[in-house]
């Protein structure tokens, strides 16, 4: 998003209300990110939990779910590092 908005203060023709409301919007987004993390930390924390109070059932284990919830903590922890 900061490439975008350099970019656009570098045209001319570039309108400098749009400009504005860019910036307005960039603030605003990093108002929010110290709080979504702590959210989204929050959730992976409640999954970890849940998976390992479940590990010994074989059945659950076995499933597309088990796997999907294995996928999505493991793209999650990745994804929660880069904020």
């Amino acid at each position: 998003m900061e490439e975008k908005l350099e970019q656009l203060k570098a045209k001319e023709s570039e309108d400098p209300y749009n400009i504005k409301k860019l910036e307005e919007q960039w603030a605003e987004t990093a108002q929010m990110l110290p709080n979504a993390k702590m959210r989204i930390e929050s959730a992976l924390e409640d999954l970890k939990i849940l998976m390992s109070g479940n590990e010994d059932c074989e059945e659950l284990v076995a499933t597309e779910d088990w796997k999907a919830a294995e996928a999505t903590l493991a793209e999650a922890t990745a994804f929660v590092e880069t904020i």
